[in-house]
């Protein structure tokens, strides 16, 4: 028992510190872009030429914040679904229609983070840089595989908690957020 109580201790740690890791990377980072987007549209507003990398960066950073963004949705159920169908089915069915989706979502994100690592790799070892500055591109492709990676897996752990639910006979939609 012992041991099992270590490894959800570190299991703990570990979803605290990604959870901090991502929300942290996703509030510095669009900070970061929109301060220097709003100085790009003032230097044009003026007739004063703006930096070619910004918009480049910008383009990366929209990527990256994007797929980070989606694993965080996913743990706090932030994804637009259809729910019509399965607010009607009894909620054990309920239950198997999210899982399935679920493991069709996770299995998908899964596959393509394999690519996506194959891809990172790639670009490493031919050294790819960004066109308009001297900074490499593989730090953007390693956090947008970790984020597929991150996505799929927690697609995945949506699963546990649905059989969860199926099992105490529930059936427990996301509350809907104002917007």
């Amino acid at each position: 028992m012992k041991f099992w109580e270590g490894i959800k201790k570190v299991f703990s740690f570990l979803t605290k510190a990604l959870n901090w890791v991502e929300m942290n990377f996703l509030i510095f980072f669009t900070s970061f872009i929109g301060i220097f987007i709003m100085i790009e549209i003032i230097l044009r507003i003026f007739n004063v030429q703006g930096s070619r990398w910004i918009e480049e960066l910008s383009r990366m950073m929209l990527v990256t914040t994007t797929l980070v963004g989606s694993s965080v949705a996913i743990k706090a159920k932030g994804h637009v679904g259809m729910t019509a169908l399965i607010n009607i089915l009894p909620s054990k069915f309920a239950n198997a229609v999210e899982i399935l989706s679920n493991l069709i979502c996770g299995a998908a994100f899964l596959y393509i983070s394999y690519y996506a690592v194959i891809w990172t790799i790639n670009v490493h070892a031919v050294k790819r840089m960004m066109d308009s500055v001297s900074v490499p591109m593989w730090p953007f492709w390693a956090i947008i595989s970790f984020a597929f990676i991150t996505t799929g897996v927690r697609f995945l752990l949506e699963i546990v908690k649905n059989i969860r639910n199926m099992k105490a006979g529930v059936y427990k939609e996301a509350d809907l957020k104002e917007m």
